[in-house]
């Protein structure tokens, strides 16, 4: 189970599901929360989001204001400390999402990327970068998949996913 949902759950105010969490969730819930008061004006949670310039699919864990502007805020737990360089893969990943974004909202500039780790050790880490930054790394990443796979399989794959994402959300 992701520890992430009882950080959605803390940003929709229910609280009672944090309070029921197991001690573990509920100490790294408790590790990262100063970083959760700092998002406001929440645009989605847990949403399916694509893009068709890219290729891509996939559900961002949250889009909203992090110390007032724009932001892909992921969440992550680590049983230590991450350096900045052992999580490229993350900013990658919401830069994919912060481009999904813009493709579907129209919105022009890209939103900064939000990385918090909650670490089992008892650190938070909060990781704050331009989108942009992580666009040459996610270009290669993106090449490098389709190079090793059937675009058409895949798009039908993903058209279907995201038919019955729809179909689930209403």
């Amino acid at each position: 189970v992701s520890q992430s949902r009882y950080y959605e759950a803390y940003l929709k105010n229910e609280h009672d599901k944090v309070k029921a969490a197991p001690l573990g969730d509920k100490n790294l819930f408790m590790i990262i929360k100063k970083h959760l008061d700092k998002i406001t004006n929440i645009y989605g949670q847990e949403m399916p989001m694509w893009s068709d310039t890219l290729r891509l699919a996939g559900r961002f864990d949250c889009i909203a204001e992090y110390n007032g502007e724009i932001s892909v805020i992921d969440f992550k737990s680590a049983r230590s400390e991450k350096r900045k360089s052992d999580i490229a893969n993350y900013f990658q990943q919401a830069c994919a999402y912060a481009h999904m974004w813009v493709e579907r909202t129209g919105q022009k500039k890209l939103p900064q990327t939000v990385i918090l780790v909650a670490c089992d050790n008892g650190i938070d880490q909060e990781f704050i970068e331009d989108s942009k930054n992580a666009r040459e790394g996610l270009r290669k990443a993106i090449d490098l998949f389709w190079s090793k796979n059937d675009f058409e399989e895949i798009q039908e794959r993903i058209k279907h996913e995201i038919a019955n994402e729809t179909v689930k959300l209403g």
